[in-house]
């Protein structure tokens, strides 16, 4: 949340000449309402049950750039389609910053009604255990959209290095 993982995520595909696809914004447009609508007719599980269905539909794809919300990394089905086929970058951000990006957002559900910064906190340290699986993380705090895309697109670089040469060194054997 707040980490610019729409922003990055665009320019990021776009480099790359891979599609985006932001998983709220599908989400959203296959539903006909936002999400603050989705969780207050239908509860966050049905969401989150939606974002899984999403995963499962992009897990066998390639050449994708895939934003997804911070909660998905809650459920284990999400890593499991993630990591059949995709190279996992974390878009770190404290606290404060997150605050601070969402405070003129009310289209986020999990922040209505409570103190912003304190359910942020919250949320961040709740996965912050899910958020350490990822294969690679960027700093996006003091920088632009532009900065961190460069940023991602080196990890990204790094991390497709990384698993051609244990792909190489599998077949060797």
């Amino acid at each position: 949340m707040g980490s610019g993982k729409s922003c990055v995520g665009r320019k990021a595909a776009q480099q790359l000449d891979f599609q985006f696809v932001d998983t709220d914004e599908l989400i959203e447009r296959r539903m006909g309402k936002t999400i603050s609508d989705i969780f207050a007719r239908y509860g966050e599980s049905f969401f989150r049950d939606l974002e899984k269905h999403v995963m499962r539909e992009f897990a066998g794809r390639s050449r994708l750039v895939i934003a997804t919300g911070g909660g998905s990394v809650l459920a284990d089905d999400n890593w499991g389609n993630w990591r059949r086929n995709g190279i996992i970058i974390l878009l770190d951000v404290d606290a404060e910053t997150a605050c601070q990006r969402t405070r003129h957002h009310g289209h986020r559900p999990l922040l209505q009604g409570t103190d912003a910064l304190v359910r942020i906190k919250t949320l961040l340290a709740q996965r912050a255990g899910r958020y350490a699986k990822a294969d690679a993380v960027v700093d996006t705090v003091g920088r632009t959209c532009e900065e961190v895309v460069d940023l991602v697109l080196k990890r990204y670089e790094e991390q497709a290095a990384r698993i051609a040469r244990l792909k190489s060194s599998t077949k060797e054997k």
